[in-house]
């Protein structure tokens, strides 16, 4: 397994959020996290990530404990695209990618810096915004810009909280489109998200969040209609298609 949550246990003051979670993700998997509002999505992907620090569990990458690791070697192995926020930087898109080869170098960007920023933002499509000002680009580019970052620091895990909020469709299927992609190259991805559909569509395995609790997780299939009632209170109709499972929302649980 690339990443290996054993028993996460995490607690605000008193209040529990996650209990006894444990899943594996292995190298190249895009797992899709889902669940309703205030299940722990957020807080699992901080915990993840080192931001948070849980009261009990590990959590292993390449089966070494995320504890051993400095903050420069979690920020080498994982990278992290936050839920999208209105506040921006006043700096270029080339610089802020440029952040994401920090944990690589020193103050002073290398050669193999700048030919890694360069690269990165050609593959994304972003030359013709290279020398924008971040707060003056929409919100698909500044995503994307975002991905961008994550991916310049080279890592072998992708965190993504929400990547497709505040998108139009169409910018929805582009992040993903790119996010997919990734795993071709043997990245892992780990992300949350709201729409059963594109969760269904793009992910490998999915992880169903309950009050804090795994309450299903597997492949696909795990979207079936009792068990997205029981997590999200609502009835939905389950359609299998050639291009996947598409999911109808019927009515709310009374």
């Amino acid at each position: 397994m690339k990443l290996k949550i054993n028993g996460l246990q995490f607690s605000y003051d008193s209040t529990p959020v996650l209990e006894d979670v444990s899943f594996g993700v292995k190298k190249g998997e895009m797992l899709t996290i889902i669940g309703p509002n205030a299940s722990g999505k957020t807080t699992l992907l901080k915990c993840i990530n080192d931001i948070l620090t849980p009261q009990k569990g590990t959590i292993l990458i390449d089966d070494e404990s995320l504890n051993d690791l400095s903050m420069t070697d979690i920020a080498r192995e994982i990278g992290h695209v936050p839920q999208a926020g209105s506040k921006s930087f006043p700096t270029t898109v080339f610089d802020t990618v440029l952040m994401g080869r920090k944990p690589h170098g020193s103050w002073k960007p290398s050669e193999k810096d700048l030919e890694k920023v360069s690269n990165t933002i050609s593959r994304l499509n972003l030359e013709h915004i290279a020398m924008k000002n971040i707060g003056e680009i929409s919100g698909g580019q500044k995503q994307k810009v975002l991905i961008a970052r994550a991916l310049a620091q080279n890592p072998d895990i992708l965190l993504l909280d929400e990547p497709t909020s505040s998108l139009d469709l169409k910018h929805q299927l582009k992040v993903l489109d790119i996010v997919s992609k990734q795993t071709e190259n043997g990245i892992s991805v780990v992300m949350t998200m709201h729409d059963l559909n594109l969760a269904a569509r793009y992910s490998s395995k999915i992880l169903m969040l309950k009050e804090g609790n795994i309450f299903a997780a597997g492949d696909v299939d795990v979207l079936d209609p009792k068990n997205i009632e029981s997590v999200f209170e609502v009835k939905v109709d389950v359609i299998e298609k050639s291009e996947g499972l598409m999911i109808i929302p019927e009515e709310p649980v009374s």
